[in-house]
């Protein structure tokens, strides 16, 4: 199951004109932004919750440079989570010992390279992110290990815009 939203838009020219970008296919890319936001929880209609966006952008010379590709990642952080996926290629080491939870500041891998891998929506008006993969020339980022009491015992991230964003 997938946690990433249908959302992606393209630039071209003054205007907004949607593009899908091919599937599977890799492309250079860079992480333009990532956003708080807040949207409708799937299958709980009226119930809201905060999740972030976060957008790349096509830097690969071609008919799609200058495309965007952006998806939603909840907050809530585990292993498989769509968030850690997302950031696991710009860090060396996202895996917590036992007795430790791991602190990232997303906001550190806005304009850093990478390669993404899209997929089309269900309702194929846009492309969705399937992964994100380390470009050669990215500089791997060290993760903090912070020691908490075993109940704790997760992946934190602190909040975009903060000094601290545990994930």
């Amino acid at each position: 199951m997938s946690e990433i939203g249908d959302i992606t838009y393209g630039r071209t020219g003054s205007g907004f004109e949607k593009k899908i970008l091919e599937e599977g296919t890799p492309y250079q890319a860079k992480v333009e932004k990532i956003e708080p936001r807040e949207r409708n929880k799937f299958g709980e209609p009226g119930v809201k919750e905060d999740v972030l966006m976060v957008t790349f952008e096509v830097t690969q010379e071609g008919e799609y440079k200058g495309e965007w590709a952006s998806g939603f990642a909840k907050k809530s952080i585990h292993p498989k989570s769509t968030l850690i996926k997302w950031l696991k290629p710009f860090y060396k080491n996202l895996d917590p010992e036992e007795g430790f939870k791991v602190k990232v500041h997303p906001e550190d891998v806005i304009g850093m390279p990478c390669m993404i891998i899209t997929k089309p929506s269900k309702n194929g008006k846009y492309s969705n992110i399937e992964s994100v993969v380390r470009s050669p020339e990215a500089t791997l980022l060290e993760a903090e290990f912070i020691a908490v009491p075993q109940a704790e015992t997760a992946v934190v991230a602190a909040d975009v815009g903060s000094d601290d964003v545990p994930f």
